[in-house]
């Protein structure tokens, strides 16, 4: 569970990163998600937000989701609460899970759980930005809709074999405004998921110190190891893991 809410946080804050295409900016994002799926029997969520804030002068990011699914045949309703914290100049990723269940019999739920990821061989922060700034130049730019600037990039997803289609759309200031995701799921019965995120009101500048410190209420974090990288040939994840040191060299990137 914490290595796929890795990935998918890192896919929000790369859609984010090669959002800024040009210019790299902090900014305070909020929104709601609306879930489409081309098969009609999966349940979509009665709640479903998402909120991050970056901090690009000191390179720290955080995200927070909430996602409540109701399954009224089986009186199931399941709370999820995931968080991540990434500070560069702590070389750490700290990650936060809590899954709540209600259910007419009692099932049991794992105990929230904080663990954090160290990155040893990370850049300081500034060698980092900088690297990030390339990673955004492989963003594709589209033309624009309704006054928003409209990039593109295809972002790999666990156990999925093609990549998630990504479309940012932010102001002219670079702020992220909309995403727009479509995702094929393959399996005994395939689908196609398309996710929309919108924050009309974001805001631009760097959210208070505070938001990037581990809350209290996360109880004790304990140190993972980190599971091996996966090979892939996709040329922004590769890029985005040699910003975070985890690769050794931008040389392998396939474009």
């Amino acid at each position: 569970m914490m290595v796929t809410m890795m990935l998918r946080a890192t896919l929000f804050a790369l859609a984010f990163i090669c959002a800024s295409a040009f210019e790299f900016v902090s900014q305070s994002f909020k929104g709601n998600f609306k879930f489409n799926y081309s098969d009609p029997s999966v349940p979509v969520p009665t709640t479903s937000t998402l909120e991050f804030g970056v901090d690009m002068e000191s390179v720290k990011f955080r995200t927070n989701q909430h996602l409540v699914l109701a399954q009224p045949h089986m009186n199931i309703t399941t709370s999820t609460k995931a968080s991540m914290i990434v500070d560069v100049k702590a070389k750490r990723a700290t990650f936060y899970h809590d899954l709540e269940i209600n259910a007419s019999i009692p099932i049991p739920t794992p105990p929230a759980a904080c663990k954090y990821f160290e990155f040893p061989d990370l850049p300081a922060p500034a060698v980092v930005s900088k690297c990030l700034q390339d990673v955004a130049a492989l963003a594709k730019p589209m033309s624009s809709e309704d006054g928003l600037q409209k990039f593109q990039i295809q972002i790999p997803l666990p156990q999925l074999p093609d990549p998630a289609e990504e479309v940012v759309y932010t102001d002219e200031s670079f702020i992220m405004k909309k995403l727009v995701a479509d995702e094929n799921v393959p399996g005994p019965h395939p689908m196609t998921v398309h996710v929309e995120m919108t924050d009309m009101d974001s805001k631009a500048g760097a959210p208070d110190s505070s938001v990037f410190v581990v809350p209290a209420e996360w109880g004790t974090c304990t140190k993972d190891t980190m599971p091996p990288i996966p090979t892939i040939n996709n040329p922004v994840m590769k890029a985005f893991l040699h910003c975070m040191g985890m690769v050794a060299s931008q040389a392998s990137v396939v474009v």
